[in-house]
């Protein structure tokens, strides 16, 4: 199993539940929730994120793909502390 296995296995409206309840999750224990890309975010993704989770924090950090950590380690573990 790989951890695309879930995208490329289940199907979306399961897949969106699941997400969805995970975000629930997170804005009911007021857990701060900071939302680190590699790319400026869609749109309309960003409209989603903030409505979902108000306080979200996003940070871009150009150039890093899906993979901002391995990029930019530095800015990252910044971020965690």
């Amino acid at each position: 199993m790989t951890y695309w296995d879930d995208l490329l296995t289940t199907e979306l409206a399961t897949l969106d539940e699941r997400n969805a309840a995970r975000v629930e999750r997170i804005a009911a224990q007021g857990t701060p929730y900071h939302y680190v890309a590699g790319a400026e975010p869609d749109p309309e993704y960003r409209v989603w994120l903030c409505g979902a989770l108000p306080d979200v924090t996003i940070t871009v950090l150009p150039g890093s793909g899906h993979f901002p950590h391995l990029a930019h380690p530095a800015e990252v573990a910044r971020l965690l502390t």
